[in-house]
């Protein structure tokens, strides 16, 4: 989750194949180093240079889940329904930071007032999960780390 230096707006994304708009996320393709993974997903399909990490005692990861992948069409073949272990962190930037679509992924990029997140978000399993990393971003937010 990327959220502003005031906590009031989530950086979302339209995201094609689900036709929603999300968090970031990816794939962490052998990568050990969690972090690094999400600190390159943010700036691939945002184009943000710069984030800062929320952390907790020191430490950034903030929730593990297994989520529900609909089934769907990627590159002209269907994927199956499947899950996926999530790894979540909460990235900080500021808003006045230059943004770039990533147009192969995304059709939307921008920052969504906290109150309007869940009528944009199609996912109602996902969605109370943003709003548990902002809360934990109100409680932590002093202690960031910028990257």
């Amino acid at each position: 989750v990327i959220l502003n230096q005031s906590l009031e707006k989530m950086l979302m994304i339209h995201h094609k194949i689900y036709d929603t708009w999300t968090w970031q996320g990816g794939h962490a393709d052998g990568e050990d180093d969690l972090l690094k993974v999400a600190l390159k997903e943010a700036e691939e399909e945002t184009g943000l240079q710069r984030t800062s990490v929320i952390q907790r005692d020191g430490q950034a990861i903030y929730r593990w889940d297994i989520l529900p992948v609909q089934g769907h069409w990627k590159k002209g073949h269907y994927v199956a329904p499947h899950l996926h272990l999530n790894i979540a962190f909460i990235l900080m930037a500021k808003e006045e930071d230059a943004l770039k679509l990533n147009k192969e992924e995304t059709s939307g990029l921008g920052w969504v007032p906290l109150d309007e997140v869940e009528k944009r978000a199609k996912e109602p399993e996902i969605t109370p999960i943003y709003f548990s990393l902002i809360e934990e971003a109100k409680n932590e937010g002093s202690s960031s780390k910028f990257y």
